[in-house]
Formats: C-alpha cells, structure tokens, sequence
C-alpha cells in the first residue's frame, strides 16, 4: 500500500535535475507529448521510469497502477492548469488580431500560468521522487524494465513507443 503520508518535498531533485536535461531535447518532447496528447499518457511517469531504469532501480510491475493512482488528484489539478494555458493561447491569438495592448497583458498572463503548470509538474516528480525511497528497490535483473512495463504492459501501447522513449530517454 502506498503511504499518502510523506514529510517534506524534495523539489530539486535528481530526478527532476534528469527530466530538465532530456525535455531539453526537442525529439523527446514531441515524443512524450504525443504520448500525452494521443494516448492520455502521464509524461512525469514516462520520464520517472527512464530514471528509475537510468538508476538502476526496479518498481515492482503491479505497483504502476497504485502509483498512478495515488498521484492522479495532483495530475488532475496540472491538466486542469493546462486546459487554461492552452485556452489562454488561443486567446492571445484573437488579442493580437485587435489590440495589440491587451495582447501583451494575455501573453504575460498566460506565462504565469505556464510557470504555474511547471510548478504542478515539479511537485508531481517530488512526489514520484519521495515514492522511490520508500518503495523502489536497487535491481540490474531486467535491462529497461520500468519504462516497458509502464508504455508496453501498464498502459499498452505500441511497442514502438517503448523503442522510442528507451533510445532517446536512456
């Protein structure tokens, strides 16, 4: 069972410090943002997973769901902030068309809720990070086994996502 209950968060982590470096990348963004967009799939699970098999830690297969689970309110909340910054975009695009003042005050607007959004995600890795010290044990027994349990088992995708995500992410 998962304990809910946790001291405090690490923000700056090593894992956060691993997804700032391979987001980076602009082929492992589209890559996991077509995972998100097209599949409805957790791009801080996605990335916690590369990490966790860049480490040399191994989650227990049946324990993706009950992570998933325990993390999915805070995951609401960021896809909610994300819904608005993405509304916010259009907007800014309809602002720009007729005032080019009110435009600069969206696209202000529209950063801090970017900045918001980056926030959210952080604290949804401080939570994954908090998760692998207390449930995560040290294994070299399967080469790249979290993130083919997660994209392959747990959320069934094409195999092609995993080959994907394994080349650019490990």
């Amino acid at each position: 069972m998962i304990n809910q209950n946790s001291n405090a968060v690490n923000l700056d982590n090593p894992f956060w410090q691993f997804s700032l470096a391979v987001y980076a990348k602009p082929e492992v963004q589209t890559l996991v943002l077509t995972m998100q967009d097209q599949h409805g799939v957790n791009v801080n699970m996605v990335l916690w997973a590369a990490w966790l098999d860049k480490q040399q830690l191994r989650l227990p297969e049946n324990q993706w769901p009950a992570v998933e689970q325990w993390i999915q309110p805070w995951v609401t909340k960021t896809e909610e902030i994300r819904s608005l910054r993405r509304y916010q975009k259009l907007l800014v695009k309809e602002f720009e068309e007729n005032d080019s003042s009110v435009s600069e005050q969206a696209k202000y607007l529209r950063a801090r809720i970017l900045k918001l959004e980056l926030a959210s995600e952080q604290f949804q890795q401080a939570l994954l990070f908090g998760y692998t010290k207390k449930s995560v044990d040290s294994s070299t027994d399967k080469a790249h086994a979290n993130l083919f349990d997660l994209l392959s088992n747990h959320w069934q995708l094409p195999h092609t996502y995993f080959e994907q995500a394994r080349s650019l992410l490990i």
